[in-house]
């Protein structure tokens, strides 16, 4: 019974994937076909300029999945640092959604090696997953906020999705807090952050209020 949910979780994460591809690597097909019909008219620099922010666009999304889905996302030397980077690469193809994420993740003026040097293998994927789970919270855009308060043995890492109509489902809800409901499109994301955190020894404090949702985890802090 669980190796055919894990077999229905991984189709549908793979299916998100191919989703967030479709617009991007379809928008560089229509730049290739204007190329074809209109050569060097006058339509030619739309054509690259539409190739050229696709093909930007998609990258964007593949490095950021690349580490969120894959075993680059578990690397022992994978900081907090280059996750903002592959996060904000990402929203910057959405307009509706603005990203606040200093630096390393780390507050109190902590600085992106700090941060970086304290999250063990697992907690940066988690978290890249969880701004996943804010974007999809925030129907009509909003802003995402990520904070990290380091600490002895564990850091707190908290995310804040804010925005009008900011929810989650009953069903997502379910899935965060481990509640095993049946999976699908809407709810993948919260089961898989619920799967990293137990491979963490931890577990996410979820927060409801008007027009925010508040994701807190304790993650394992690598020993110097």
């Amino acid at each position: 019974m669980q190796g055919e949910r894990d077999l229905a979780a991984t189709q549908l994460l793979m299916s998100h994937l191919c989703h967030e591809l479709v617009s991007p690597i379809g928008a560089v097909s229509n730049g290739i076909e204007m190329l074809d019909d209109f050569g060097d008219d006058e339509l030619a620099p739309e054509a690259v300029a539409l190739i050229r922010e696709s093909g930007k666009a998609a990258a964007a999304k593949l490095r950021f999945y690349r580490l969120a889905y894959g075993r680059a996302g578990q690397a022992s030397d994978l900081g907090l640092a280059q996750c903002a980077g592959a996060a904000t690469e990402l929203l910057a193809t959405d307009a509706r959604v603005a990203l606040d994420w200093p630096a390393g993740g780390a507050t109190g003026g902590a600085g992106a090696a700090e941060a970086d040097a304290r999250l063990a293998p697992g907690g940066p994927q988690l978290l890249l997953n969880l701004v996943v789970l804010g974007v999809a919270a925030l129907p009509r855009g909003g802003r995402v906020a990520v904070a990290l308060e380091p600490g002895p043995g564990r850091s707190t890492v908290r995310l804040i999705a804010s925005g009008p109509g900011a929810k989650l489902s009953d069903a997502v809800q379910a899935a965060v807090r481990g509640e095993n409901p049946p999976l699908d499109h809407g709810n993948i994301h919260a089961w898989y952050c619920q799967r990293l955190a137990t491979a963490l020894a931890t577990r996410i404090v979820l927060g409801l209020a008007p027009d925010q949702v508040r994701f807190e985890v304790a993650l394992p802090s690598l020993v110097d």
